[in-house]
């Protein structure tokens, strides 16, 4: 049963979540990122694999996923500004396979 919440977990989540590569404010105030998981506080978010958009070869330095998370979290007007807005004033993202995995750990831990 668990393999077949996994399978459509994206597209369940994905028409209420969006996918977001960027780190964004979710209403509550939370930085949060890909399909609405969770990278607040920022220890979760120095686990992943951001890198910068402009350079999407180059991974980012933990000096600038946690500037860049704490930019965001200071940002309050971003959680009623809604996701996309984030994106203009954000220059590190995940790459689908970056989105996916942390779908999946998410998931893993859930389990």
């Amino acid at each position: 049963m668990w393999d077949s919440v996994k399978q459509g977990f994206r597209a369940f989540t994905l028409p209420l979540e969006g996918e977001i590569a960027w780190m964004y404010l979710d209403t509550l105030g939370l930085v949060t990122v890909g399909l609405g998981n969770l990278i607040d506080p920022v220890e979760l978010a120095l686990e992943l694999p951001f890198v910068y958009r402009a350079t999407p070869d180059v991974m980012a330095s933990h000096e600038d996923i946690r500037a860049e998370w704490q930019a965001v979290k200071a940002n309050t007007s971003l959680a009623k500004a809604g996701a996309l807005s984030a994106g203009r004033v954000t220059k590190l993202g995940l790459s689908v396979a970056g989105r996916e995995a942390l779908v999946e750990r998410c998931l893993d831990q859930n389990e």
